[in-house]
């Protein structure tokens, strides 16, 4: 009963956001039966190549259009297919998903089942990554490209600060080794790693606490918040601000354009990210191919886990309410559920597939002259093979914004971070603790 009455008062709430952001939001959004609408905050090509190459096996869906509806960011996606859902207008096909979205999404509805269309694939899923996009048993969500958790560094500067990366295996020799790369070296002022000016990504976040046995923000048997109570997650909210307590980090945005002049000029040393990244940095910062090398992150104890999954897997899933369900499904399973499609879709935009069968072609074990002549591809399958996959719930998104908030006060002297975590947890119970 409490259930229901929050989702019909959620209902309302969107509605009166939906009535007031309409004109920003824009039309276009209607789906019908001769377009197909797709919605990514991502790169929106790769989702019309795997449209193309799916019309192109199948003519029967020749006269379907494929229209895309960008956002500038997952979290505003999210937002505005709620807004959708709530006022039953607008609802799109098929969209890109993040893992930690689908508890959120599925509770809600919004989701289209795929337990009984996926059960041939099953088996062809790594099992943390299908878990991932699973709820109460059902599967919600095509995986295509698990995000496993890596460190990236720069080869010359690790080089010229005489630190062996491969001595680094936990934090604390991390630390040590940053303390040589933070301080004037070559003439340039360089730091070991950055810490968001002024906000926090809370994925950094999520990786440390996968680092811990998987663990996330929630426990999954009592389903209260386990922050502040387990001393593994004390220790891995903690890390941020050790960095800056140590002085091995400088305060700077990811993202920022200063972030990125930092990095192609050696003044950020290190980077914790995940395997997204790779590509990016191509693109970004072409000027420093082969100055790049990629690692394992580090354990929080000697002979811990060094393997963390960040956000899940990137996924795409379908809309309960689409008109075309079949059509959605097999989209998605002859994009990342088909060997040879899969390897196209994968080798042209350089990504690595949540499909184990795709992932035996040649193609995904090269080296890399990018990154020093490293096989990237062979660290993110062992990656993907060791992690555990967070337990995610319906709140962690709305929890995790509790958790940075406070966490950026601790890093701006504002208080200490256990008060800071305490704090959060405090906020986390009294919020959202009532449907815990």
């Amino acid at each position: 009963m409490f259930k229901r009455k929050k989702q019909r008062k959620a209902a309302w709430v969107f509605i009166v956001l939906f009535a007031i952001s309409i004109m920003s939001i824009g039309t276009g959004w209607a789906s019908s039966t001769n377009k197909f609408v797709f919605w990514t905050w991502g790169d929106w090509t790769f989702y019309k190549k795997a449209f193309d190459l799916f019309v192109k096996d199948y003519p029967q869906y020749e006269g379907i259009e494929f229209e895309n509806i960008q956002s500038p960011d997952s979290d505003e996606q999210i937002k505005k297919l709620i807004m959708a859902y709530a006022t039953g207008t607008g609802i799109p096909d098929c969209i890109e998903c993040p893992s930690g979205y689908i508890p959120e999404l599925a509770d809600a509805g919004v989701l289209l089942d795929l337990t009984k269309r996926i059960q041939p694939y099953l088996k062809d899923i790594p099992t943390p990554v299908l878990d991932s996009v699973s709820r109460h048993g059902k599967v919600w969500a095509v995986p295509w490209r698990p995000n496993t958790g890596m460190l990236f560094y720069r080869r010359d500067i690790f080089d010229m600060a005489g630190i062996d990366p491969g001595a680094i295996e936990t934090w604390d020799d991390y630390i040590a080794a940053g303390k040589k790369v933070s301080r004037t070296l070559g003439g340039k002022e360089r730091f070991m790693t950055n810490v968001g000016g002024t906000e926090l990504q809370y994925y950094k976040v999520e990786m440390f606490l996968g680092l811990q046995d998987g663990l996330s923000i929630f426990d999954p048997n009592t389903g209260d918040t386990l922050i502040d109570k387990d001393p593994r997650a004390i220790e891995a909210l903690s890390l941020l601000d050790k960095f800056i307590k140590e002085g091995i980090a400088v305060q700077m945005d990811d993202w920022s354009g200063s972030w990125w002049a930092a990095l192609k000029e050696g003044r950020v040393a290190s980077i914790v990210t995940a395997n997204w990244m790779t590509e990016i940095m191509k693109k970004q910062a072409p000027e420093t191919k082969g100055k790049w090398g990629i690692m394992l992150l580090p354990a929080f104890k000697k002979g811990g886990s060094r393997y963390a999954f960040q956000s899940g897997s990137a996924n795409v899933a379908g809309t309960s309410e689409t008109e075309m369900p079949d059509v959605v499904w097999e989209y998605m399973r002859h994009s990342f559920l088909d060997i040879e499609t899969t390897v196209e879709l994968n080798k042209t935009w350089w990504a690595t597939p949540a499909y184990l069968p795709a992932q035996k072609d040649p193609f995904f074990h090269q080296t890399s002259e990018f990154y020093g002549g490293q096989y990237v591809r062979e660290l993110e399958f062992e990656i993907q093979e060791n992690a555990k996959m967070p337990h995610y719930t319906a709140n962690n998104v709305e929890a995790s914004s509790y958790i940075m908030a406070e966490l950026m006060k601790a890093i701006e002297g504002q208080k200490t971070v256990e008060q800071a975590i305490r704090d959060a947890a405090t906020t986390i119970r009294r919020k959202i603790g009532e449907s815990l």
